[in-house]
């Protein structure tokens, strides 16, 4: 049976003031979802990893 939307708030309210660290993750998300963020994923091995958002000039690594 569908929640309504004051159960969800509800239990997410509880779950965040259980774990702070879910919470932030959550705001971090929203706000990447909602265009103000950068998302980057990387997994592996590199030299260099670079996130850049808006960049103006040149970049040079060596």
């Amino acid at each position: 049976m569908p929640e309504s939307e004051e159960q969800v708030a509800r239990t997410l309210d509880e779950e965040f003031s259980r774990d702070p660290a879910f919470r932030q993750e959550c705001q971090d998300l929203w706000i990447q979802a909602t265009g103000n963020g950068v998302a980057n994923s990387f997994t592996g091995q590199a030299k260099n990893v670079v996130q850049v958002r808006d960049l103006h000039g040149g970049l040079t690594m060596e």
